[in-house]
């Protein structure tokens, strides 16, 4: 089995209002991350993981396959971090557009523009709608 590739875009408004003030274009990226300290866990494993000590583990992400390897869940679990959706692109390569805590807005945001303030509006309340339906898709599972 070839390693899964994951990918994690924070789709949270504060990212994108950061990189408006980005001196290079690699500091677009601060909501880009990639999962480390990655555990394959297979249904018919005999050892209990459960007993381990998982010391610094602050996300978890939980990825169902099924026999022929395809993607058919994702689960994220967190503190921090809410799953929107995932995708799939190519055998091994998976992205997750999450979102985080929404925080209070800086001070600076409120002098933008009417229009960037509605875009913002708008956006925030795609996310909520978002994970409302994920919400209610969850309590029915």
């Amino acid at each position: 089995m070839e390693p899964l590739v994951i990918s994690v875009v924070d789709c949270n408004v504060k990212h994108g209002l950061e990189a408006q003030g980005a001196d290079h274009p690699d500091h677009e990226s601060q909501a880009l991350m990639f999962p480390t300290n990655v555990k394959y866990i297979f249904e018919d494993d005999e050892e209990s993981l459960v007993e381990e000590e998982y010391d610094g583990v602050e996300n978890v992400i939980v990825v169902e396959a099924n026999a022929n390897l395809e993607v058919t869940r994702v689960e994220v679990i967190s503190d921090d971090y809410k799953l929107l959706k995932f995708e799939t692109a190519e055998d091994d390569e998976l992205m997750i557009s999450a979102v985080s805590k929404f925080e209070p807005l800086d001070r600076e945001t409120w002098d933008q523009p009417l229009e960037k303030l509605v875009e913002i509006y708008r956006c925030r309340n795609e996310q909520l709608e978002r994970l409302y339906e994920t919400l209610v898709a969850d309590s029915r599972d």
